[in-house]
Formats: C-alpha cells, sequence, structure tokens
C-alpha cells in the first residue's frame, strides 16, 4: 500500500516541472533557427492539442479508478483490456524518458562548462542522473519537497527573465515573423511539443496523492495551462528583445 503523502502544490510542481524546463533552456532555441518569431504561435497552437492529448488522463482520473495505483498502465489496460499492450506502452514510455533525461542532463553539462571550461558535460550529466535518483528512491515524501522547492526556484527564474523583458520588447523584432516561410514554421513544431512533454508523468502520482481523483484532473488543466503562459511569455521576450 503505497502513502499517499503527495499534496495539491507538490503535483502543480511536479506537472509544472516536468513540463518547462526543455522548452524553455533546449527546444526554445533549436526551434527557434527555423520558425523565429512565430515560436510564439508555435507554442500557443501546441497549448491547445497538449490538452487534447491529456483529456483521456483527465477523464480517467476523475473516475474512482483515478485514486487507484498504476496511472496510464491502468487506464491503458482496462481501455483495451489487454495487459501486454499496456506494458509494451509503458515500456516505451519509460525509454522515451531515458532520452529527455539524457538531453537535459547534458543541457546542464553543457551550459556550465563556459564558467568551468575543464568540466565534462558527460560527467555533469551523469552525476545530475545519480543525484535525482537518489532523491526519488528516498521516498515520495521527500521527492514532494524537493520538487516544489525546485518549483519556487523555476518559477522566480522564469519571473526574472519574463517581468524585465517585457519591457524591452520591440515590435520590429517580431519582423519577418516566420523568416524561413510556412516550411520553417511546420519544422519547429515537433522540436516545441517536445516543449510540452512529460505531462502525462502526473498520471503516475494518483497512488500516492490525496483525494487523487478530485484533485489530479484539475491539476492537470492547471498545470497545462500554466506551462502554455510561461512558454509564450519566454518566446516573447526571447524573441521580442533581439532581432531574429
Amino acid at each position: 500500500m503505497l502513502r499517499r503523502d503527495l499534496s495539491k502544490l507538490e503535483n502543480f510542481a511536479t506537472i509544472v516541472g516536468m513540463m518547462v524546463g526543455s522548452g524553455s533552456f533546449v527546444a526554445i532555441g533549436e526551434a527557434g533557427k527555423n520558425a523565429g518569431p512565430s515560436s510564439v504561435l508555435a507554442y500557443l497552437l501546441l497549448g491547445p492539442v497538449t490538452l487534447l492529448l491529456a483529456l483521456p488522463y483527465i477523464i480517467y482520473g476523475s473516475t474512482p479508478l483515478g485514486n487507484v495505483a498504476g496511472g496510464a498502465y491502468m487506464h491503458i489496460s482496462r481501455t483495451f483490456k489487454n495487459h501486454f499492450f499496456a506494458f509494451i506502452v509503458m515500456w516505451l514510455t519509460w525509454l522515451t524518458y531515458l532520452g529527455v533525461l539524457s538531453v537535459l542532463a547534458v543541457s546542464v553539462g553543457r551550459y556550465l562548462q563556459p564558467f568551468i571550461p575543464s568540466l565534462d558535460p558527460r560527467v555533469t550529466a551523469t552525476i545530475c542522473l545519480v543525484v535525482f535518483y537518489l532523491i526519488n528512491i528516498t521516498g515520495v515524501k521527500q521527492f514532494g519537497r524537493i520538487q516544489s522547492a525546485m518549483f519556487y526556484v523555476l518559477i522566480l527564474a522564469v519571473a526574472a527573465l519574463i517581468v524585465p523583458g517585457l519591457f524591452a520588447i520591440k515590435a520590429a523584432n517580431f519582423s519577418p515573423f516566420m523568416p524561413n516561410g510556412t516550411d520553417g514554421f511546420l519544422k519547429a513544431l515537433p522540436i516545441l511539443f517536445f516543449a510540452y512533454a512529460g505531462f502525462d508523468a502526473l498520471s503516475q502520482t494518483a497512488g500516492e496523492t490525496k483525494n487523487a481523483s478530485s484533485s489530479l484532473p484539475k491539476i492537470f488543466v492547471f498545470g497545462i495551462c500554466t506551462a502554455i503562459a510561461i512558454y509564450m511569455g519566454i518566446s516573447a521576450v526571447a524573441f521580442g528583445t533581439t532581432p531574429y
């Protein structure tokens, strides 16, 4: 029997923390090469798509089964009445998470390298992965506390970027809006969708959340909408303060 130690705030911190990170520090730079200032529009268009993808989790989570541990596996296995299919889907999901974790961990190392040139990004990435692995195996209560602390740091960092940046935006920097045309805009969409990935991880916390069936569906909606607003703010500042 899992302990229901996660609060609403800790779950909200989890979904926002899972979604906001790669999009603001990795994906936006890659997508910007193709889409330029139209990355703002791309984030806006992908927001409703993400909400639609989350809809099955929201509906399933609002039922009595939403309180049961197992998350997406329970949802898929019960919907399709096939445990093997659910296993394959979840195995592929965790394989994807490993890839995402690797990208983010190496990105941390690359960001630190200008400050410590002798530091190998692969060493930094390995240390990051080991540290967060140890945090997770200490228990869900510790995970929730640390996730909340990281969430506060994230919000402060985002606010420090967006709030002053809004006053430095120049309309001229948004022209041309699509420097590489429609093709460039479309090429950026898969990269930016990567930024919204991770929202489904919230379903895995159902067995460790207080009143999961009533709280998690609302947190899904509020968390995704918060991520949309943050990404649009970051991209507006990033492309509005400097010429493409």
